[in-house]
């Protein structure tokens, strides 16, 4: 975790692998005036953008957002920096994740934003109809309470029990929502879709720090 304008680095336990796709999830409260929004770089040359921001950019709000690069040219002790546009209230919070099996030209479909919110149970709130019927779904929340995954959804990992990550795939196109079980608390909840490539399609699995294929998630990364 770091705090301020800070840079943090979150270096991945296992060596990443070309063509994968790599998502960052970040929890944080704004400063002062607000406005605040992530970049992340890498020492593999990667390029990061938005997954979901969040709608809401005032001052001290609860906000969590995502970032992802697709196609990633991967190695061992893979690094990635990510770093806040202004300062911040608080320490912020960050989880990288490695995925396999995804589309490389444009994954990310669809996604949805809640920002700072009072009340039990987070919800990102609805996608929308997702592009494809085969698509990786991620969720984050920033949340103090502990919460618990949504319905289909795993818990990837968390980090300062503060911020938290979840996934499922689904074969279907309606709206999704990143869902928690959580108790009354200010929160803030996130979700992104990717669409899986047609040659995976059908064939998920998933493992945690290992060398799956098929849209799992191949690696993980906390900061320290």
């Amino acid at each position: 975790e770091s705090s301020g304008t800070t840079p943090l680095v979150v270096t991945f336990d296992s060596t990443t692998t070309s063509g994968n796709m790599i998502e960052v999830t970040v929890g944080f409260r704004q400063g002062d005036p607000g406005g605040t929004t992530f970049g992340a770089t890498d020492n593999k040359s990667n390029t990061y953008n938005n997954a979901s921001v969040p709608g809401t950019t005032t001052a001290f709000t609860r906000s969590v957002a995502k970032l992802y690069a697709k196609n990633i040219t991967g190695g061992s002790s893979h690094a990635i920096t990510v770093t806040p546009s202004a300062t911040l209230t608080g320490n912020f919070f960050v989880i990288a994740t490695e995925w396999s099996g995804l589309d490389t030209t444009a994954p990310l479909d669809k996604s949805a934003n809640v920002t700072d919110t009072f009340s039990t149970n987070p919800s990102s709130g609805s996608s929308g109809t997702l592009s494809q019927a085969d698509e990786l779904v991620t969720g984050g929340v920033y949340v103090s309470q502990t919460p618990t995954v949504g319905s289909g959804f795993t818990l990837n990992t968390s980090v300062g029990a503060q911020t938290y990550a979840e996934y499922k795939v689904v074969a279907a196109t309606p709206a999704v929502a990143a869902a928690w079980t959580a108790a009354l608390d200010s929160w803030a909840a996130c979700v992104a879709t990717y669409l899986i490539a047609a040659a995976a399609s059908g064939g998920f699995s998933e493992l945690v720090d290992g060398g799956l294929v098929n849209a799992g998630l191949v690696n993980g990364g906390l900061a320290t």
